[in-house]
């Protein structure tokens, strides 16, 4: 297989490209971690599982029976917070331990995603196109494309890389929609799958844009007949008519039992004190829903609430009276957070609270503390430290609380941070490599091959020189632009980077993706080469010299 950036040649199988460092496919967004959050020094453990005994029994069937090559499409019907996406990662333990080769694959659905064509297919081939949103959808899926398709036959590489193609270009990609695109995903999964089990994860569908649910009415129905059980979680608002597909089950999930509400609040309480006036107030006011009681039961106990009546009835009130009792630097750590979206880079809430937070450590210490209080989890399976809110609704909340102008000098601090991410250091580097090419294609010399045993010999006399203005003005520029053309890719960025552009070797290192160091050992090499190069053009030019002479 060859990597996707730099075409390098690669074994099978390769996570990452050991030259450019690029995702090719990361296996651990193949297994069920993807679903489970990462405890952070014990913190968040999860509860154990509570209701839909009937639904999970139900589930179990049809696993066994997809795991048997009947393909299955299971539709979890229910209301924000019903526990949709916590039974999913209880049924994930049973499949572990029944068969601990099945791939799962995920993607999410959301709403600011709506009107982006293909954003959803795009995050179900995370394992081959990698995560940076930086990228357009269509490079992510041409991406995915390109690395599939070294598994295939002539005729399935063939086909992989003409619609990586035809899918970045607006006019044909009308014509790829649905069956095409469908078909050679599908053909793509069984040859990496080989007779695996998958498990595919569709959430919150009401969000989904056309174009991805136009391709997965191809693709759930081809898949449908192998070792697959396709999971999707909507509202009942939302339905669709998934086509040709023999086997679907579609699973209401209902609201808790006064009886199990009380067993998910003592759970929550954890043996902490909670009079029985307050508990009962919390089992009946709530209506049962999993989400509420358990943000309910939070606020009740952190703010030692003993009046039944205080205890709060909606998620709006139960997160105000939570996040009210955080501490300030705890707080404005959770607005920067809800800011910058329902899941975030570590790297991107550092660089954004680096000017707000006193203290390096106050940012690890209040993450900490947000996901001991079940505010974000730290998520496993990716390729970098990510956090997620624990639902969806608890960012939305947190974001609406924020005051009018602090909010808008958070949007401007992340704004600043988008758009220095969005100098994408991949596309940036590019530029930077084509206008390099082109300065070394106009130089005016020609530079022949030397033989082997005289390429590290720069001191030597040079055979067959090429001419070297005698301006000594222009013969710097011409070597210059020989020590370009002999500089590795990335070195050739750097100079051009700190000596054309100013950028310092922090800067530069940063749009790079490399250490300080590195960018100055990288400057000092090629100012080394320079020198070499330079001497031994002043040797052959005197000796030319000395040739006219005589």
């Amino acid at each position: 297989m060859n990597c996707p950036q730099c075409a390098r040649n690669l074994a099978p199988n390769t996570a990452t490209c050991p030259e450019c460092g690029a995702v090719i496919i990361d296996v651990r967004r193949m297994q069920s971690a993807i679903l489970r959050p990462e405890p952070i020094n014990g913190a968040n453990p999860e509860l154990a599982f509570v209701d839909h005994a009937h639904t999970m029994r139900r589930l179990r069937s049809i696993w066994r029976s997809a795991q048997a090559g009947e393909g299955y499409l299971v539709s979890l019907v229910g209301e924000n917070g019903s526990g949709r996406s916590r039974l999913i990662r209880e049924l994930s333990t049973t499949i572990d331990a029944e068969d601990d080769s099945t791939c799962w694959l995920l993607a999410q659905a959301y709403s600011y995603a709506t009107y982006q064509p293909l954003s959803l297919l795009a995050d179900l081939f995370v394992p081959w196109c990698g995560e940076d949103r930086s990228i357009s959808v269509t490079g992510r899926l041409a991406t995915a494309l390109a690395v599939l398709a070294d598994s295939g036959s002539l005729q399935d590489r063939w086909t992989c890389l003409s619609l990586a193609r035809d899918i970045r270009d607006a006019r044909s990609r009308e014509e790829l929609l649905g069956l095409p695109l469908a078909e050679v995903f599908a053909d793509a999964l069984a040859r990496v799958l080989s007779d695996r089990p998958v498990v595919i994860v569709l959430e919150d569908l009401e969000w989904i844009d056309a174009a991805s649910l136009a391709v997965l009415d191809g693709l759930v129905a081809r898949l449908s007949t192998s070792k697959a059980l396709i999971l999707n979680t909507h509202h009942a608002d939302w339905s669709h008519d998934w086509p040709n597909i023999a086997r679907h089950a579609q699973l209401y999930l209902g609201t808790l039992s006064r009886t199990e509400s009380l067993q998910l609040i003592d759970q929550v309480a954890n043996q902490r004190d909670l009079n029985d006036a307050v508990r009962d107030a919390l089992a009946v006011e709530i209506n049962g829903n999993p989400l509420l009681l358990k943000h309910a039961t939070l606020a009740v106990i952190e703010a030692n609430v003993t009046d039944p009546a205080a205890v709060p009835k909606t998620l709006l009130a139960a997160l105000r009276m939570r996040i009210e009792a955080l501490s300030p630097a705890v707080r404005q750590v959770l607005f920067v957070a809800a800011v910058l979206g329902q899941r975030f880079a570590y790297r991107a809430i550092a660089r954004v609270t680096e000017a707000l937070l006193e203290q390096r450590d106050t940012l690890d210490l209040a993450l900490q503390e947000l996901s001991t209080r079940r505010f974000v989890v730290r998520w496993s399976g990716g390729p970098e430290v990510t956090y997620r809110f624990t639902h969806a609704l608890v960012q939305e909340v947190a974001f609406s609380l924020i005051a009018a102008s602090e909010r808008k000098a958070l949007e401007a601090r992340v704004a600043e941070w988008t758009l220095l991410e969005g100098a994408n250091p991949a596309n940036g580097v590019t530029r930077v490599l084509d206008e390099l090419d082109q300065l070394v294609a106009q130089a005016p010399f020609y530079l022949p091959e030397q033989p082997s045993d005289q390429q590290d010999n720069l001191h030597a006399t040079p055979t067959n020189i090429f001419p070297l203005p005698r301006d000594e003005k222009a013969r710097a520029e011409v070597l210059a632009r020989i020590v370009l053309a002999d500089l590795l890719p990335e070195q050739r960025a750097t100079l051009v980077l700190c000596l054309e552009h100013g950028y310092t070797y922090a800067e530069a290192g940063e749009l790079l993706g490399v250490s300080r160091e590195t960018v100055r050992d990288q400057i000092y090499k090629a100012r080394k080469l320079f020198k070499r190069i330079q001497e031994a053009s002043e040797e052959a030019v005197g000796a030319r010299s000395m040739e006219g002479a005589s």
